[in-house]
């Protein structure tokens, strides 16, 4: 199985989490979470993109409040501007939807990495912004 990770861009105040599992749950989300906000670096991201392509998003309802909870709490100063979900399937709409709606900063969910770069506009150029996302 391979582990969802996360890449931290300090110097351009960027961060690509990248969700790798087939299934999403609730320890998995705990698991990224805790390590990408207790990151040094995450005070000085502005701009983050959660890839969840091939992802399936697996929580039981009574997960859905711990989930939430996760999202939404900050050991650090949460300095994002925008946010973007690149999803597939209509589950992870659902799952980037809920997130959304939980948040204050701009967030957004699409379906491609050209209308992800287009909704954070990042002050970096698309170029290297596929470039940070694949790797």
């Amino acid at each position: 199985m391979r582990e969802s990770s996360y890449i931290m861009y300090p110097e351009k105040h960027f961060a690509v989490v990248r969700f790798k599992t087939k299934d999403i749950n609730l320890k998995e989300i705990i698991k990224i979470n805790t390590a990408y906000k207790n990151d040094e670096n995450y005070s000085n991201i502005h701009y983050l993109v959660m890839i969840l392509l091939g992802s399936n998003p697996r929580f039981k309802e009574s997960d859905l409040d711990k989930v939430i909870q996760e999202y939404t709490q900050n050991p650090q100063k949460n300095n994002h501007i925008r946010s973007v979900f690149v999803v597939d399937t209509p589950k992870t709409t659902a799952f980037a939807h809920l997130m959304i709606s939980h948040t204050s900063e701009q967030a957004f969910y699409c379906t491609t990495l050209e209308k992800a770069y287009e909704y954070l506009s990042p002050p970096f150029s698309y170029s290297e912004f596929l470039e940070k996302v694949q790797s």
